[in-house]
């Protein structure tokens, strides 16, 4: 799935050029350029790079596969600061600018990244695959006491994520309901209400699916033989992710553009 971010890039960037290129800037555009150039910048030229065989050699002057691989972790690790972000302004600006809750869902969604980064305490490396480039992994204790509290520090982290998806749905119903933010607009036309309502809900319920899911199977492959939980609830969630706010942000600041529209007619 590595062309999805690349193919909803293509598909959306009509819009990104109407709705953002062609305004001034603000904030809200700078937050959409960080989430959508770095998903760009991490799983299409990072990976792109990946497959070419760099040295071994730990002694080499030269950009060598493991300095790459920390890098390429590093980047990956980094998009939930901005995905945090993201979550802590939702909540502010539906809160009635309430600087602690939107504190601690920031808190709550920057964990992941916290915890991902302990990896380099293990050590990072990397190594050329024959037809494949370079690869990474790291040197995490294969004992099973040590692999459980690995696993154990991860649902933990997970879980953090989950409880900031489940404050932000529950703040968005509660925010909209109060106001009385009418639950459909104009046939064929999504109010800046809609957006915030059902889209908001929808991105952020399909992410918290995922991320319960990840808990479940990280929870089996302790519990059972199964394998640990990898590639669709640790690696895919990430790209979703950056498309999710990406066409978050592009509904949002269409709705708003379209408000506007329709208030100086």
């Amino acid at each position: 799935l590595v062309a999805l971010v690349l193919f909803d890039f293509f598909i959306t960037l009509d819009e990104e050029v109407r709705l953002f290129w062609k305004r001034k800037l603000s904030g809200a555009s700078m937050l959409f350029f960080i989430v959508r150039y770095w998903a760009l910048f991490n799983y299409e030229l990072l990976v792109f790079i990946g497959y070419a065989s760099f040295s071994d050699a730990v002694s080499s002057p030269v950009c060598f596969c493991a300095s790459f691989v920390r890098l390429h972790s590093a980047v990956q690790y980094s998009q939930y600061i901005p995905w945090a972000a993201f979550s802590s302004l939702r909540v502010l600006a539906l809160s009635g600018m309430s600087y602690p809750l939107a504190a601690l869902v920031f808190l709550l969604s920057v964990g992941p990244a916290v915890v991902n980064f302990t990896v380099f305490k293990y050590g990072i490396t990397g190594q050329n695959v024959l037809t494949i480039g370079c690869q990474g992994g790291s040197s995490v204790p294969r004992q099973p006491a040590q692999m459980y509290r690995v696993y154990l520090v991860s649902i933990v982290s997970r879980t953090s994520l989950i409880v900031a998806d489940i404050l932000v749905i529950v703040i968005t119903i509660a925010t909209t309901r109060r106001r009385g933010t009418p639950h459909l607009g104009r046939p064929g036309k999504a109010t800046l209400g809609d957006v915030l309502l059902y889209d908001g809900i929808k991105y952020f319920a399909v992410l918290l699916t995922l991320n319960i899911l990840q808990v479940v199977l990280t929870h089996l492959s302790v519990s059972t033989s199964l394998p640990p939980a990898d590639y669709l609830t640790v690696r895919e969630p990430h790209r979703l992710t950056a498309i999710f706010i990406s066409r978050f942000l592009l509904d949002l600041q269409s709705a708003n553009q379209a408000t506007r529209a329709l208030g100086t007619q």
